[in-house]
């Protein structure tokens, strides 16, 4: 009796159907909207993933499961998405190892991160103001 190696390992997909976008100053956990998944249906293959690349080290994922969340800092302002080589390795019983790779681009959303503080401000209009012209500017 021998054991073979009939089933390959499958190209990675992504599981999750939402889209590859996270809003920049999310925490570390926050989902991108990845979840990497190959198989090998050989019995007792153990299927793991990692990246093959990943500029920053900005992104973790989980190697059983291959949900990707964010780990680092994401700045909109200087980077509008990143792209990042998933890696899946399958290992059977018998020791033989396949690989797989995937790129996939995260996008990067802006939000307001500089929020003007107007707290406990007195703001005075003149009485005979034009009506529908501006009297008060926030921006810095």
């Amino acid at each position: 009796f021998r054991s073979v190696d009939d089933n390959n390992l499958s190209a990675i997909s992504d599981t999750d159907n939402t889209a590859n976008t996270v809003a920049e100053n999310s925490a570390a956990g926050t989902e991108v909207g990845i979840t990497a998944k190959a198989t090998d249906l050989d019995r007792g293959a153990n299927v793991t993933y990692d990246f093959a690349s990943n500029p920053g080290e900005l992104f973790a994922i989980d190697s059983a499961t291959g949900l990707i969340t964010v780990k680092g800092a994401l700045d909109y302002e200087d980077k509008t998405s990143h792209t990042l080589k998933i890696r899946a390795t399958s290992k059977d019983p018998q020791g033989n190892t396949a690989i797989q790779t995937k790129d996939v681009t995260i996008a990067v959303s802006n939000v307001n991160d500089i929020k003007p503080d107007i707290q406990n401000q007195t703001i005075t209009v003149k009485e005979d103001h034009p009506p529908n012209t501006p009297f008060l500017d926030i921006n810095p």
